[in-house]
C-alpha cells in the first residue's frame, strides 16, 4: 500500500505531493486538475511502466500523438514540456520506492549493471542502442523486478466480455455470492447472476452472427432471468466497480467518477462495501468524484472507520513560489466531520 505519494514531471503535474493516503482515497478539485491524471499515475507504478499499460492510457484517452513511432518519443509524450533533460518519477516517498523515466546515460552510470542490447526488441529494464531514455522501477534505490496488481475502472461501461472474463476469476475463486451480495444493494430480489450465450446480428445481416455473453439475473419473485442491463445501468456500473475490486486483489483498485450511474441514494452503501472489501482483499482504493452527494456519502462512511479513509483535493495554488502549481491538500476526520456539518465546498 502507498502511505505518500510523489509525481513529478508527469503530464499536468510538475510536481506533486501527497503526505498521507489511507487505504480508500477519494480525489476531489475542478477541471483539469489531474483527478485522472492521478489515477494513471498510479496504474503506471504499479505495473512498473510497461508498454500494455502506457499504450492503454494513450489509447483511452486519445490524448498522446498517434504518430509516434520509437520507445522515446512515447515516453517523452509523458513528460509535461518534452524537455529532454526531465525525468519521470511516480512513486511512494517513505518507501523510497518509484518507477522512473530517465536518460540512458544517467541510468549506465547511476546502475552500471543496466543491461542494453542491440536487438530490436524493448522491455522495461532493457534499452535498445539508439535509445535515449529508459524505464526503471526503483525500491530502496535497487531494481526492482516486481509489478503491483491494479485494475483501473473508468467512466464507462465494459464491454460484456471484460466483466465475462472477471466474473469467471471470480466465480473460480469461490467470490460469487460476494458480488451477488453487493449487487443487493440496488435490488434485493437478485438472487444469481450468469453470463449467457446471446446472438446477435450486425448490420441485420445473419452471415454477420456473432456470439456474445450477456450478464442476466435470477430475481426472488420471477421465474425467468432477466438481463441485468433491464434493471438500469447503474447495476451493471456496481457490478463493474465489484469486479473490479475482485480483480485488484492485493493492488490498487482506480476508479474515475465514482458516481457515474449510481443514485445518491444508494452510494453510502457502496463506499461501505468498498472499504469493506479494501480490508478483506487487502486493496487501496483510489476514486475521483465531481460530485458533493458523493463526498458526503465518502465523508460519512470514512468518519466511521477514520484511519482508512483519505479525502484529498486537488488545485492551483494562488501564492507564493507555488502560484499556478498544482497541489494536494488532504483533509482529517475534523475538516471531513466539518465538511458534513457545514456543507463546505472541496470539489
Amino acid at each position: 500500500m502507498l502511505d505518500s505519494l510523489h509525481i513529478k514531471n508527469f503530464r499536468c503535474f510538475e510536481d506533486l505531493t501527497i503526505p498521507s493516503l489511507g487505504q480508500v482515497n477519494l480525489i476531489v478539485g475542478k477541471n483539469s486538475v489531474g483527478k485522472s491524471t492521478l489515477l494513471e499515475a498510479i496504474a503506471i507504478f504499479s505495473s512498473a511502466a510497461d508498454r500494455q499499460t502506457i499504450n492503454f492510457f494513450r489509447e483511452f484517452r486519445d490524448s498522446y500523438s498517434s504518430t509516434s513511432s520509437t520507445d522515446d518519443d512515447q515516453l517523452i509524450e509523458l513528460l509535461p514540456h518534452k524537455n529532454q533533460e526531465l525525468m519521470l518519477e511516480i512513486g511512494d516517498i517513505r518507501k523510497i520506492q518509484y518507477v522512473t523515466i530517465m536518460p540512458k546515460s544517467i541510468a549506465i552510470e547511476k546502475f552500471p549493471d543496466f543491461p542494453v542490447e542491440e536487438s530490436s526488441s524493448y522491455s522495461r529494464r532493457r534499452a535498445r542502442k539508439d535509445n535515449k531514455f529508459v524505464i526503471i522501477s526503483l525500491k530502496n534505490n535497487l531494481i526492482n523486478l516486481t509489478s503491483i496488481p491494479h485494475y483501473y475502472s473508468g467512466t464507462h461501461l465494459e464491454n460484456t466480455s471484460e466483466l465475462e472474463r472477471i466474473w469467471a476469476a471470480a466465480f473460480k475463486n469461490s467470490k460469487k455470492k460476494l458480488v451477488i451480495n453487493a449487487l443487493k444493494i440496488i435490488n434485493k430480489s437478485i438472487n444469481d447472476l450468469a453470463f449467457i450465450p446471446e446472438e446477435i446480428y450486425e448490420n441485420d445481416f445473419p452471415r454477420d452472427q456473432k456470439l456474445i455473453r450477456i450478464p442476466m439475473v435470477k430475481l426472488d419473485d420471477q421465474d425467468q432471468a432477466v438481463p441485468l442491463r433491464s434493471l438500469g445501468e447503474g447495476t451493471l456500473r456496481l457490478l463493474q466497480i465489484i469486479l473490479a475490486a475482485l480483480q485488484a486483489e492485493n493492488g490498487f483498485l482506480l476508479i474515475d467518477e465514482f458516481e457515474n450511474g449510481l443514485h445518491y441514494s444508494i452510494q453510502g452503501e457502496v463506499w461501505e462495501k468498498l472499504f469493506k472489501l479494501a480490508k478483506e482483499l487487502d486493496i487501496q482504493v483510489f476514486a475521483t468524484t465531481h460530485s458533493e452527494d458523493t463526498v458526503k456519502a465518502f465523508c460519512k462512511v470514512s468518519l466511521h472507520s477514520p484511519e482508512e479513509g483519505h479525502l484529498i483535493s486537488l488545485g492551483r495554488s494562488a501564492y507564493g513560489e507555488d502560484k499556478g502549481k498544482i497541489i494536494a491538500i488532504v483533509h482529517d476526520e475534523n475538516d471531513l466531520q466539518y465538511i458534513l456539518d457545514t456543507g463546505m465546498e472541496v470539489r
